[in-house]
């Protein structure tokens, strides 16, 4: 089993986008949380976070397969604090 995280840019923003949809659909479902839930998001939100100059997406790779991603918020100031939003894996 070989894990990797790969560093994502715009040409994958499809991509981040279906397996996102994919990855919370089932809480979309359950909830109906349509206006906040990362599965009904849009090719532009996900293309809008690639853009910011303080955002990193990863791909997450199993054995070369792409089965989910992370974005690290880190605006590089010390008083602000770093996040992560979001993480998800393909069920």
């Amino acid at each position: 089993m070989n894990i990797q995280l790969i560093k994502a840019d715009e040409r994958d923003a499809k991509e981040i986008l279906r397996m996102q949809k994919a990855a919370f659909a089932e809480l979309l479902d359950k909830y109906k949380d349509y206006d906040t839930s990362p599965a009904n998001e849009t090719l532009e939100k996900v293309l809008y976070r690639l853009r910011q100059p303080f955002t990193y997406f990863y791909l997450i790779k199993l054995d070369g397969k792409n089965i989910g991603a992370i974005r690290i918020v880190d605006k590089k100031d010390v008083n602000e604090p770093k996040r992560i939003s979001p993480l998800f894996i393909l069920p």
